[in-house]
């Protein structure tokens, strides 16, 4: 006989530790990144599992908002399956491989979309005691913000350059790189492009639950992040804060204001440019910036030898991510609509060439299954997922968290909305503890029972 004993399991506590872990994961990563990645792998991956089983065992608390998510992740984890099995047809590998590639992909850049599951078990008590801990970390992570910059500009850059080097997040185009006359810091999150966004959750977060001083911070390092899409992104949630709460006075004032501070800096650069000077850098470094980003969404810059040592000559070429969607689709109609399935950014284009994704009649930057780009997520994910998926990833993480914002407005809703506002630059579900974050939302607004009418609670914000 088999006497079997009931243990407890403290999920509250796994689910904090995880957290806890992936927040300083690039800390962990500094000596050898090898066992963190296969430590938070396996942490994420029980969690993952142990949500699975508490929806089949609970199906029925499920509401009508719920299922649409978790529709979303099934059609997800379908289509990246599917992809696995059609491409070892396709190019004739076997699936070992090709599952393999598949893996490896999902886990860098899909995975973080199914964090929101790691909070289902949480009892219906638990959800101010996460609350509250989270809040802790995002104070950890403003302060360490706070002090990397510091730190930075007191002379003592290179040790964090040095620090952050086994990581895996140095290159040598972050090395000594100051924008806005501030260095280029990594934060917690490892990435000064998305730090910044990052920085936007905590705020909202530190509103949701009243802690102005924390907030005020939250604002801060935003601008400490020196991450130009984070600024854009926030400028735009006051917009639409300001529509909601129904501010137009100041909504047309602000509106109006930046807009002449906009046209002003344009004609600056512009003849700052055109007379060649060399003066307010810091305006045409970040002026240019702005003006590289739509240059770029349609073209590329190749720099070729001149002739009988001239200088290099400038070509500027249509193929730039958004016309290398348009010319895909244009041959290949019929994909559109679900895309053209999942591409690989965890190598670059000179590496898959050596595998058996790589056609090596063909330039390594046009690989068919190389990722379209690291600057423009969207387009990366619509080539990907077509319109069918994109749909499904603006309706959960923009258009029905705004339509709620008009019902009842929280701070947490404005969470997903800057994630979303995010994918149309840097691509941001590549860090865990971002998408950690965004999954506190996401479980807020999509499984807590009548979320659409008043109990994404934590805040009051009086609508005139």
């Amino acid at each position: 006989m088999i006497a079997i004993k009931n243990y407890n399991f403290d999920y509250y506590r796994y689910l904090f530790l995880t957290s806890s872990v992936i927040l300083f994961g690039i800390l962990l990563k500094i000596f050898d990144k090898r066992p963190y990645v296969i430590f938070e792998t396996g942490l994420l991956l029980f969690g993952l599992l142990f949500a699975l089983i508490y929806i089949t065992e609970n199906k029925a608390k499920l509401t009508n908002h719920s299922k649409f998510f978790i529709l979303f992740l099934v059609y997800l984890f379908i289509y990246n399956l599917s992809v696995v099995f059609i491409r070892a047809f396709d190019i004739h590998i076997s699936i070992f491989d090709s599952l393999l590639f598949g893996i490896q992909e999902f886990r860098l850049a899909t995975v973080g979309y199914f964090l929101p599951l790691l909070f289902l078990p949480l009892a219906s008590y638990e959800k101010d005691k996460i609350i509250s801990k989270f809040l802790l970390l995002a104070k950890i992570a403003i302060v360490y913000t706070i002090f990397e910059q510091f730190v930075s500009m007191s002379g003592y850059r290179t040790f964090f350059e040095s620090l952050y080097f086994n990581s895996g997040v140095v290159t040598s185009n972050q090395i000594g790189v100051k924008s806005f006359g501030m260095y280029r810091i990594w934060g917690l999150i490892g990435s000064p492009q998305i730090l910044g966004i990052f920085h936007i959750m905590t705020l909202a977060l530190m509103l949701h639950s009243k802690q102005k001083l924390w907030a005020y911070l939250s604002l801060l390092c935003i601008f400490l992040s020196t991450s130009k899409t984070a600024i854009l992104a926030l400028v735009l949630l006051v917009f639409l804060y300001l529509i909601v709460t129904k501010r137009y006075l100041l909504f047309f004032l602000i509106g109006t204001m930046l807009t002449l501070l906009a046209f002003w800096l344009y004609n600056l650069n512009e003849y700052l440019v055109s007379s060649m000077s060399s003066d307010y850098p810091y305006v045409q470094k970040f002026v240019g910036s702005i003006q590289g980003y739509f240059i770029l969404i349609t073209n590329t810059f190749d720099y070729l030898p001149g002739l009988n040592n001239e200088d290099s000559v400038l070509y500027v070429n249509q193929a730039g991510p958004l016309m290398k969607v348009y010319h895909y689709f244009s041959e290949n109609p019929l994909e559109v609509f679900f895309g053209k399935g999942i591409t690989f950014s965890f190598m670059q284009s000179d590496q898959i060439m050596e595998t058996a994704f790589g056609n090596k009649d063909i330039k390594d930057t046009n690989q068919l299954y190389v990722s379209l780009s690291s600057d423009f997520y969207i387009l990366t994910y619509f080539e990907q997922y077509g319109i069918f998926g994109t749909l499904f990833l603006s309706v959960i993480y923009f258009i029905y968290p705004v339509i709620l914002l008009f019902k009842k407005h929280s701070y947490m809703l404005y969470i997903p909305i800057s994630f979303y506002l995010a994918t149309f630059h840097y691509p941001p579900q590549i860090s865990k503890i971002i998408m950690l974050f965004l999954a506190l939302s996401i479980w807020l607004i999509y499984f807590q029972k009548n979320n659409n009418k008043s109990k994404i609670n934590g805040n009051s914000v009086p609508i005139q």
